[in-house]
């Protein structure tokens, strides 16, 4: 909104768009030890405030982006520690804990690796996306730059640098907005999938209605409160203790499952 007060010239006869004002006021500040020399001097009141924005963005998105690529890895490597244990348990111990409860067992040991795998994907993606945004948050460097008249100078590469800038933020706002079309199409999809289960369970159809179907989608709407340990970011425990909340993730979709599918 500011900016397009800026761009649009409003209210120019006010104090705002007078740069007298900011050499005033930081006068006032310093006791006289702060002049702004040329050309920040040309810098407005409403600038500064502009500018004060573009701070806590260049901060907040550039910090937000590394904490993302931080996150998005340690959870990674959570979910691969997960996956190998259960592949190191070996084909036979594995097969007796899907045989053991029979179909409920396969299902809910289906359910997990799924799940695991969707945030083993998810992860991924944060990553690439804390890769995007942190140079979106480091190029706001320079429209803070910009808005002190720092561009006019050669400092920060001058008005190429903040040409420069802008461009990275271009480049990397692209698969972002790719990802939030994506993103709104798997929302809609999931939306239908409910609708088609909703109606599959009303119907009461049995060959269609059983633990062969499910899918991690399909039993996230039984289960909506649902939320696996492997979720919560990248804080792990020792493996023995993942193992064993892995088994006891397994046993409650199990549990869950022997709610809706009585024997």
């Amino acid at each position: 909104a500011l900016c397009c007060a800026k761009d649009l010239k409003l209210y120019e006869d006010t104090f705002w768009w007078q740069a007298n004002h900011t050499n005033a006021i930081l006068d006032g500040i310093s006791g006289g030890s702060l002049v702004l020399p040329e050309p920040l001097d040309k810098t407005t009141p409403l600038e500064v405030i502009i500018s004060i924005t573009q701070l806590y963005a260049f901060l907040s998105t550039s910090v937000g982006g590394l904490t993302l690529i931080w996150n998005s890895v340690g959870k990674l490597r959570r979910i691969v520690f997960l996956l190998e244990s259960r592949l190191n348990e070996g084909t036979a111990n594995t097969e007796k804990k899907k045989t053991k409860n029979g179909a409920l067992g396969k299902a809910a040991n289906r359910i997990v690796n799924e799940s695991l795998l969707q945030e083993a994907k998810s992860a991924i993606r944060g990553a690439f996306v804390g890769f995007l945004v942190a140079p979106i948050g480091v190029a706001f460097w320079w429209l803070f730059a910009n808005s002190w008249h720092i561009t006019e100078t050669p400092w920060l590469g001058g008005l190429l640098g903040l040409i420069d800038a802008l461009t990275v933020m271009e480049i990397c706002l692209l698969p972002l907005l790719v990802f939030m079309i994506v993103d709104g199409l798997a929302y809609w999809n999931k939306y239908k999938q409910t609708q088609d289960w909703i109606r599959v369970v009303e119907s009461g159809n049995t060959s269609l209605f059983k633990p062969d179907a499910l899918k991690v989608t399909t039993y996230e709407i039984m289960a909506p409160d649902w939320v696996p340990f492997w979720e919560s970011g990248s804080k792990s425990l020792t493996p023995a203790q993942e193992s064993k909340q892995l088994d006891q993730e397994i046993a409650t979709v199990e549990k869950t499952l022997a709610q809706w599918f009585p024997e």
